[in-house]
């Protein structure tokens, strides 16, 4: 009987997309120099990452049982995000979600949605659209209570000046906000209300001034966001570490790191051939995905572009 080893390598990887990526890396990848070889091509996870995003049904592979274990300490962010991938479709793919749920919120398309839990334990949805409004629903009440009235905790009108393209999420009363106005700003939720003063704003590139908004709400209570111009083109999305450094991406290609301590930028970068439409930071591995199809692995303090 042949061993595995004796099959053309174009077999091999055939049969690796049989099995987790989790399991590739942790098992597979130490068993003999020439599958951990074959496993440490970046070529290979970038191909297959690309086939997860465009496949329309989950992909089957076999049940491995594993222990905890931490890909991100010395795995590549290609292999780590595959298996994020393949986990993620694995836990929705047990048709376990017996109630859907519609609801009218807003007046416009919602092109943004961030899930959070507050300080106080609630499970909180926040969502943006073009009709320039935030709504903040709570999740516990949408699931014991039928008067939809409720499910709504606070809206806020007019939040930007353009349509709301991306939320993200600081701490768990945090979150930023993004609009076509140019603008990120930033929320800050108490006693489940967003209440509403700017502190200032601050261009990424020259521009610092003093801007003063208010928005009261019954309780004539009002709690700061802080607000600040990103340049001239659309912002399209933006990731939050849970760190000092909030990273942005443009519709002019620019990818940017900002100080939330003085909210100045202190890198950037320029793509020069596409721009970013999405960014995900995690475990110290900062990647983006651009309009022409690429991933890129970006150094998350210099921003300089260390796989493509």
């Amino acid at each position: 009987m042949g061993e595995l080893l004796d099959l053309p390598n174009e077999v091999i990887l055939i049969i690796f997309s049989f099995i987790p990526s989790r399991d590739l890396w942790q098992n597979v990848r130490a068993t003999c120099r020439h599958l951990s070889r074959l496993l440490a091509d970046q070529k290979y996870w970038k191909f297959k990452l690309q086939l997860a995003r465009r496949l329309g049904k989950r992909q089957r592979v076999h049940s491995v049982h594993l222990s905890e274990y931490d890909l991100t300490a010395s795995a590549s962010f290609l292999s780590f995000n595959c298996a994020k991938v393949e986990e993620e479709r694995e836990r929705w793919s047990d048709n376990s979600l017996h109630r859907f749920v519609i609801t009218t919120g807003h007046d416009g398309s919602v092109d943004a949605v961030a899930l959070m839990q507050s300080s106080s334990h609630k499970r909180l949805c926040i969502s943006g659209a073009r009709d320039r409004a935030l709504v903040v629903w709570d999740i516990d009440v949408m699931e014991n209570e039928a008067v939809e009235e409720k499910w709504k905790v606070y809206e806020v009108l007019d939040s930007h000046q353009g349509w709301i393209w991306s939320l993200c999420k600081a701490d768990n009363d945090t979150f930023f906000s993004s609009g076509w106005d140019r603008f990120v700003k930033q929320w800050r939720i108490v006693d489940d209300h967003v209440k509403v003063s700017t502190y200032h704003s601050v261009s990424c590139i020259t521009l610092m001034r003093i801007l003063q908004i208010y928005m009261y709400e019954a309780k004539k209570y009002k709690e700061g966001f802080k607000t600040f111009f990103f340049g001239s083109w659309l912002i399209l999305n933006f990731a939050n570490p849970g760190s000092n450094y909030l990273y942005s991406s443009g519709a002019d290609g620019r990818i940017v790191r900002v100080d939330k301590r003085m909210w100045k930028t202190v890198s950037e970068m320029q793509l020069r051939t596409s721009y970013s439409r999405s960014l995900s930071l995690l475990e110290g591995q900062l990647s983006c995905g651009t309009a022409d199809g690429k991933i890129l692995s970006l150094d998350p303090e210099s921003l300089e572009i260390l796989n493509v």
